[in-house]
């Protein structure tokens, strides 16, 4: 029951922290739809993503892991469509310069902001999970 518990918080930060960092990903409607929509998404993440893991392991093996970056992809699509509070739009980054180096403005269909999200949503709760053990 702990495990679930903190499994659970871990992805309602990671969540929090990605919908504040991409504004293409949203969550609408009140507290409660965000903590439902963060369960959906531990759900998925605890009993999709292992069997999963399972059938696509030679895979995995084969492509040295990178099969899982699709699978977080995946799932994060899935929850997307499951979810009716969250919503995964396209995104037009603001140009900004760091250092020698600018960026200019560009428009990310949503298909690639899934792909963004889904990674960024992983790197989160593995660092949250790293900072909770």
């Amino acid at each position: 029951m702990r495990y679930l518990f903190k499994k659970y918080f871990i992805v309602t930060v990671s969540l929090f922290c990605l919908v504040q960092i991409i504004p293409a990903v949203t969550v609408s409607g009140s507290l409660k739809n965000f903590l439902i929509a963060s369960g959906v998404l531990g759900i998925l993440l605890i009993i999709v993503k292992p069997i999963a893991n399972i059938i696509l392991l030679p895979l995995n093996i084969l492509t040295l892991n990178l099969s899982a970056w699709l699978l977080i992809i995946a799932i994060t699509f899935l929850w997307s469509l499951v979810t009716p509070s969250v919503s995964i739009s396209s995104w037009v980054v603001e140009p900004f310069t760091l250092g020698p180096i600018t960026i200019t403005s560009a428009r990310l269909p949503s298909w690639e902001v899934v792909i963004i999200s889904g990674i960024l949503l992983t790197l989160l709760m593995r660092l949250f999970g790293w900072m909770l053990d």
